[in-house]
């Protein structure tokens, strides 16, 4: 199914030039002649539109190059060389050194940017535990009841579905009410950090999620999220536009 929207019209449609790379024989990871980060991504995926949208919030504006997965870019000798794990998002900083993992890939753009992540120790502590929160326990949960929904995973049992359906919406719950106060973005930051950016894509794959009740403090935050930082709509364009393509 991911495979079908992946070439459909309606993908090419919302961002085109995201295919360019392939279309021109590969995604080139070794090309680039000049030694400045590249970030490899796929725009569908909840776990790339945080690193794309701060890319581009930050002022960094690092060359982005889209990872083909349906071809199996990402087991690639050159890619392997970049993430041995092949997952995406990674990041090429230059021929010796890379990283991955979105939060990792965060910390480092916040540090080159100076933006997203306070210089205080104790409101930095903060957003690390709002990311590790994310990572460790919003997202497992994300994944068991909205994958196969998106045609990610094999679809469970009935019993299944409804026990991960609410296992999720208390859990979205439970994060509107420790993390979301005031009005304020996630654990009581006055502006937008890097926790935000992988929270809220995390997020927009729970839109899948047929009945879901959705607290009134999490509606309210994620709208003022991408009021905050404009560039969200492009860069989370395409997973909105397939999570949109499978919902009931």
């Amino acid at each position: 199914a991911f495979k079908n929207w992946y070439n459909s019209p309606e993908y090419q449609k919302i961002l085109p030039e995201r295919l360019n790379a392939t279309e021109k024989g590969g995604i080139g990871i070794l090309c680039s002649a000049a030694e400045t980060p590249v970030l490899y991504k796929m725009d569908a995926s909840a776990n790339n539109v945080g690193s794309m949208a701060f890319n581009r919030y930050s002022g960094l504006e690092w060359e982005e190059k889209t990872v083909n997965l349906m071809a199996g870019e990402q087991h690639k000798p050159e890619f392997l060389k970049i993430n041995p794990f092949h997952t995406v998002p990674a990041l090429k900083i230059n021929s010796e050194s890379s990283l991955w993992e979105s939060s990792v890939i965060l910390r480092y753009m916040a540090g080159k940017a100076m933006k997203g992540y306070p210089s205080d120790d104790f409101l930095a502590s903060k957003v690390d535990v709002a990311l590790d929160y994310r990572q460790g326990t919003l997202y497992p949960k994300v994944s068991k009841a909205c994958y196969h929904y998106l045609g990610f995973a094999p679809s469970p049992s009935a019993g299944e579905i409804k026990a991960n359906n609410e296992a999720l919406e208390t859990e979205v719950k439970r994060f509107g009410d420790i993390f979301l106060k005031e009005g304020k973005f996630a654990n009581g930051l006055s502006e937008p950090t890097i926790a935000d950016f992988n929270l809220v894509g995390a997020l927009e794959f729970v839109k899948v999620v047929p009945n879901l009740k959705w607290p009134k403090a999490v509606t309210e935050y994620m709208a003022r999220f991408e009021k905050a930082v404009p560039q969200w709509a492009s860069a989370a364009a395409v997973c909105k536009g397939y999570v949109a393509s499978k919902k009931a």
